[in-house]
């Protein structure tokens, strides 16, 4: 038996939402993703986008559908500066849930979350010395 996983060649990460437009627009508009496509099928409206190297499905289900958002679950965002993604954010409307705050290894960190309260946080690493 190996110990070596099989290779994974993408990620997705899915939200699911009673609130989808407005997912969506926080997805595009402030984060800056970029839509790839939309439909629809017998769970509800669908829209995936491209965010950075990584890609975001956006699924609108019913009311009683849509889960509590997952507190133990959030989005890291890899940024080059993460003072720009706080003037992006402020600018645009978003909460900041915390920072931006320099780290002991001196990168930078900075919070926000979606509509649904998906956890998204933005780290700039400690430059190189």
């Amino acid at each position: 038996m190996s110990d070596a996983a099989p290779g994974v060649v993408g990620f997705t990460f899915v939200v699911l939402t009673a609130q989808p437009e407005e997912t969506v627009r926080f997805w595009r508009d402030v984060l800056g993703g970029v839509v790839e496509s939309t439909s629809s099928s017998d769970l509800g409206e669908m829209t995936i986008l491209q965010v950075g190297p990584g890609r975001v499905e956006i699924l609108g289900v019913p009311n009683d559908r849509a889960p509590a958002p997952a507190r133990s679950v959030q989005v890291a965002l890899s940024v080059e500066d993460v003072s720009a993604w706080h003037a992006r954010l402020v600018e645009h409307g978003a909460r900041v849930t915390y920072g931006p705050s320099t780290l002991e290894s001196g990168g930078a960190s900075l919070g926000t979350a979606d509509p649904n309260g998906v956890l998204i946080s933005f780290f700039t690493p400690a430059p190189e010395p």
